[in-house]
Parts: C-alpha cells; sequence; structure tokens
C-alpha cells in the first residue's frame, strides 16, 4: 500500500508540472485558458495547434477472491485494494494542413503484485495524412483496428466503469495495450464509417503464463510470430441521427446526452496461423478469425435537461481454433498458493473472458438530470458466452452507477460485478460457485 500511495504522489506532481508547463505556454499566446483542455493554438483560426491530455484511474476494491489463491505469498479468502487502473499523458497536434499526429504514453495496472514492473511506455505514436474526409491513412503504433465499437475503447469515456474485455480479443498477448504496429485506412462517405487495419501482432513469448506445449484437441497460441505473417481486421459502421467523429480510434461508451447516435456496425479480424493443437498427436496450425455485429444508441431524452439512455449490443463469434479459452483477471494481485483448492480460473478475480465459442453482450445506463452536484448515471452489464471448452455457459454481470461532477473529466463510479467459477470434474468443466469484486473509481482527466 504504501508503495502504491508514493508511486500516485509521484504520478499527480508529474501531471501538475505538465499541465502546469502547458498553461504557461498557453498563456502567453494570449488567448484564455481553459484549465480542463489545454490547447496551445499555431494560428488565430484554431485550423493548427497542439492538444496535452493527461487522465488517472484510481481503484479502490474488495474482491472474493478465487478458490486457491494467495496475495503476498499468504492464503487468502478475499482482499483489500488501492491501485492505479490507468496513466495517461498524451500529445495531438495538427502541425500541417491535412495532417495529424498522435504521441500517448503511460501504463495500466500498478498495484501491489506489479509494483516496480510497471513502465511508463509508448501507447500510441502515429502519424496521419487526411487529403479528404473519405479517404485518411495513418501509420505507426496505434489502436486503430477493426471488429468492433468496442476493439478501441475509449477507456476515459465509458459507460461502466471499465473495458468490456470480451470485445478486446488478444489483449495483450499479439497487442500492447490494444495497439499494435501498422498501417490503417479509414473515412466517412455518407452515412458510413470505416476502418481498414493491416498489421503485425507481437510475439507471446514474452507473455506472462505462455506455455508453449501444444495439447490433444486444445489450441494455444504459437511461440511463433506466425510464420512472420501480417494480420488485417476491418469494421464498417450504418450511422443513423449525428454522425460521430474518427478524429481518434477510441469510441466513447457514451454522449452524456450531448448527441443524438444511433449506429449498427458489423467488423471482422482474421491472424493466420496464430494458434496450435495436436490431432492425434500431430500438429495442427489455425488461423484466428473473428467476426462481429454491434448496435450503439446514445438518445438524450431531454435536450434542456440532457438526461439520456444509453445502450449497446453486441453478438461476437470467435474462432481461435478448438476449445481455446483464455481466463482473465482485470488488474490482478493474486496467484495461486494452494494447486490442490485451485480452481479452473486461476486465482484472484480471474475468470473466462474469451474463447472459441459465441458471445451475447448487453451494457444499458441512464443519465439522471442534473442534481445539485453533478449527475448520477447507473448501468449494467451481462455477458453470456456459449464456450467451446466449457460445459456450461460463461455468464458474467455488472451493476453500477457514476457520480459525474464534471462530466467525465471528474467522476466516481461504484461498481459491483458478480463472476462464476469453473470446476474441472473429469472431462468436464462446469460452473459451481459465484464471486463478486466490488470497485469504486475515481477518474480525472485534462
Amino acid at each position: 500500500m504504501r508503495y502504491i500511495i508514493i508511486q500516485f504522489i509521484k504520478v499527480s506532481l508529474t501531471v501538475l508540472i505538465l499541465n502546469a508547463v502547458v498553461l504557461h505556454v498557453h498563456a502567453n499566446s494570449g488567448k484564455e485558458i481553459d484549465l480542463w483542455d489545454p490547447v496551445f493554438y499555431f494560428e488565430e483560426n484554431g485550423s493548427r495547434y497542439v492538444r496535452f491530455t493527461s487522465a488517472l484511474q484510481l481503484w479502490l476494491r474488495h474482491t472474493d477472491l478465487n478458490p486457491g489463491s494467495g496475495v503476498s505469498g499468504t492464503a487468502a479468502t478475499n482482499a483489500t485494494d488501492l491501485s492505479i487502473r490507468r496513466l495517461r499523458l498524451g500529445l495531438s497536434s495538427v502541425p500541417f494542413e491535412k495532417t495529424f499526429f498522435r504521441l500517448n504514453l503511460g501504463f495500466n495496472n500498478l498495484n501491489r503484485a506489479t509494483k516496480s514492473n510497471v513502465k511508463i511506455e509508448f501507447l500510441d505514436v502515429y502519424a496521419e495524412y487526411r487529403p479528404s474526409r473519405a479517404f485518411e491513412l495513418g501509420a505507426g503504433k496505434s489502436a486503430w483496428t477493426g471488429l468492433s465499437r468496442y476493439a478501441a475503447p475509449a477507456a476515459t469515456r465509458t459507460l461502466t466503469y471499465d473495458l468490456p474485455i470480451v470485445a478486446l480479443p488478444n489483449l495483450n498477448v499479439t497487442d500492447n495495450l490494444l495497439r499494435n504496429r501498422g498501417v490503417y485506412f479509414k473515412g466517412q462517405a455518407n452515412q458510413f464509417d470505416y476502418r481498414l487495419s493491416i498489421f503485425k501482432p507481437y510475439s507471446v513469448e514474452q507473455t506472462p503464463g505462455f506455455d508453449p506445449v501444444p495439447e490433444e484437441n486444445i489450441a494455444k497460441y504459437r511461440d511463433e510470430e506466425s510464420g512472420n505473417t501480417n494480420a488485417i481486421s476491418g469494421y464498417l459502421k450504418w450511422q443513423f441521427f449525428e454522425h460521430e467523429s474518427n478524429g481518434t480510434a477510441f469510441s466513447p461508451g457514451t454522449y452524456l446526452g450531448e448527441k443524438k447516435v444511433m449506429a449498427l456496425g458489423v467488423g471482422y479480424e482474421l491472424d493466420k496461423n496464430r494458434t496450435i493443437h495436436l490431432r492425434n498427436g500431430e500438429p495442427v496450425i489455425n488461423d484466428v478469425k473473428l467476426w462481429a455485429v454491434d448496435f450503439f444508441l446514445d438518445l438524450p431524452l431531454d435536450r434542456d435537461e440532457k438526461n439520456a439512455l444509453t445502450v449497446y449490443a453486441a453478438y461476437y463469434n470467435y474462432d481461435y481454433g478448438p476449445n481455446f479459452i483464455r481466463n482473465i483477471g482485470v488488474n490482478n494481485i493474486a496467484t495461486i498458493s494452494d494447486p490442490d483448492l485451485a480452481s479452473f480460473n486461476g486465482p484472484g478475480n480471474a475468470y473466462p473472458l474469451l474463447g472459441t465459442g459465441n458471445t451475447i453482450y448487453l451494457q444499458s445506463g441512464y443519465l439522471t438530470r442534473k442534481l445539485q452536484i453533478g449527475r448520477l448515471q447507473p448501468y449494467f452489464s451481462i455477458q453470456y458466452s456459449k464456450f467451446q471448452r466449457l460445459d456450461d455457459p460463461m455468464f458474467a454481470w455488472n451493476v453500477g452507477t457514476n457520480w459525474l461532477l464534471r462530466g467525465h473529466q471528474s467522476k466516481f463510479s461504484f461498481n459491483i460485478e458478480n463472476r462464476p467459477v469453473f470446476f474441472e470434474q473429469g472431462n468436464a468443466i462446469e460452473s459451481k460457485k459465484r464471486k463478486l469484486m466490488i470497485v469504486l473509481q475515481y477518474q480525472l482527466q485534462l
């Protein structure tokens, strides 16, 4: 806990110093200063600029741990911890006409388990050329990818307290915090918005817990860079009502009553030769083939009160190869201390979130009118998955509320997650228990 507090103080000072420098430069330009949106303009008309951004998400959490878990080497059934979920320090610029540049630094999950292993790294480093609204192209390391709306979610503008992991099919295995190195094309024409990305997946060899030994009829990621092949993904969105910006890769979870948006999307991703399994003892190489359809609605109910209804629904069809399954524990602080008691889920708050099979995902929320202090936005989300490897469906739900003090820039989120715990019994993998995780998050964004 002491380490987390010290790191939090360091991070806070870094953010304050960065913004102080920006505001000083902006003040010398003679323009009015917006403390919440520090921008320096090169020209009076605002067509060329540099914008600095920063964001911090803090978690105070209580977790019912999976059986057999341990924290800091000691067996435990539950744990309470404070962590830094995300830190972002960014710069975006239009240096010349029809160009765009983005630089973003940060990290995820500074907690009692990761400690000094967490380092600030370059997340986004890319440039774009924008000859027309219908066709723009870019290259570098970025989150420009297809498949679904939340394959590149705006982590600081979500409806729920955190991201829907099911929309991130290769998270931190063949990508780096959603990002990949490659080229992409995007544009908007009439009601349509498209993006197409060709990228080089990361090698999986350094992924924590990677097991290079193939298994009979169970697909795993390969210990090679997929024969040095590239992956491709694309997403096409049909927009009704107001159009959304495609200035960045990230899609917001809610516009907080500021826009009337309805969109229907379809996406696909192909990563050739990515997984391997054994068939009668002989190795078989599999392509990872993923597709999805989704629907997003953000509907202001009263323009003056700015209360709004938000709905997102998606269907995912994932094929990683036979019986592929992946357990993920978000911001996990636990390890296995007693293998005899351990469940199929693994340690801490992990559970099966990704795998070969079909998933229905739904989230919805209601934004209240303005209160004396801020606004409330209660929400819920569910994930129902039929994974090939599991004998029971995977059903998880979240319920919570956002307390928006200054929109997404300053808000609290309170969330209760209920997840299944699976156990292996003979040849069957069945859901036998359920566990809770309770999170109070504070977000500050400039």
